[in-house]
C-alpha cells in the first residue's frame, strides 16, 4: 500500500472516531461514566456563576431544566449553542451552563461571541459539582432535570435540531406535564 493511501486511511479512522465521540448520546439503558446519576437529584452545591454571583442547587426546583457542560475551546459546544437557545425559548425550559475550564473572562467572551443561551453559567473550577455528576473531561454533556431536581436524561456529545426534536423534546414535554 502506498504511503498516501495509508495516510488517508489513518485520517478517515481519526475522523470517524471524533464524529462518534461528538455524536454519542445515551440514556439510562446504556453504560457510561455519568449514567449512574440518572434518577438521582442534582448534588447540593454552593458555587458562583462566571460573573461571580452565588448559585446553588435550588435553581433546579420547580421547572424543567437543561444543564449543559461546555468550554470555550470546544468546537462542538460552540456549534450547539443556537440549539440550546432554541430549546429554551421554544419549550419554555430553564437552560443553565456548567463550566469547569479556563478563566471566567475567557468563557464570558466566548459566550458573547457565540450567543449566550444560558440564564447563568455555573463556574466550577474545582469540580465540586462536575465530579459528583461524573462528567467526563470531554465536553459537552447535557442533563435534563425534572421539576423536583432529579436528573432524568443525559446527552454526552453535542446535540442538534434533529436529535433534540426526536429525543429531547418529547421528554421535556412529558416532564413539563408531570405534577401540573
Amino acid at each position: 500500500m502506498s504511503a498516501t493511501i495509508i495516510k488517508w486511511l489513518v485520517a478517515l479512522v481519526i475522523i470517524a472516531c471524533v464524529l462518534k465521540l461528538c455524536s454519542t448520546a445515551h440514556s439510562g439503558g446504556e453504560s457510561g461514566p455519568i449514567d449512574k446519576m440518572l434518577g438521582k437529584p442534582v448534588p447540593d452545591f454552593q458555587l458562583t456563576t462566571l460573573d461571580g454571583q452565588p448559585i446553588d442547587q435550588t435553581i433546579f426546583q420547580g421547572h424543567v431544566t437543561l444543564l449543559n457542560d461546555w468550554a470555550s475551546w470546544c468546537g462542538v459546544c460552540e456549534g450547539e449553542m443556537g440549539e440550546l437557545q432554541r430549546l429554551g425559548q421554544t419549550y419554555d425550559i430553564q437552560v443553565y451552563g456548567l463550566n469547569t475550564q479556563n478563566d471566567p473572562n475567557t468563557e464570558l467572551a466566548a459566550l458573547k461571541s457565540w450567543g449566550n443561551p444560558f440564564i447563568a453559567t455555573i463556574y466550577d473550577p474545582d469540580w465540586k459539582l462536575a465530579a459528583p455528576l461524573r462528567i467526563p473531561s470531554a465536553v459537552p454533556v447535557t442533563f435534563i432535570i425534572d421539576k423536583q431536581g432529579i436528573i432524568r436524561f443525559e446527552v454526552v456529545g453535542g446535540t442538534n435540531y434533529g436529535y433534540s426534536e426526536q429525543t429531547l423534546v418529547p421528554l421535556i414535554k412529558k416532564l413539563q406535564a408531570e405534577n401540573e
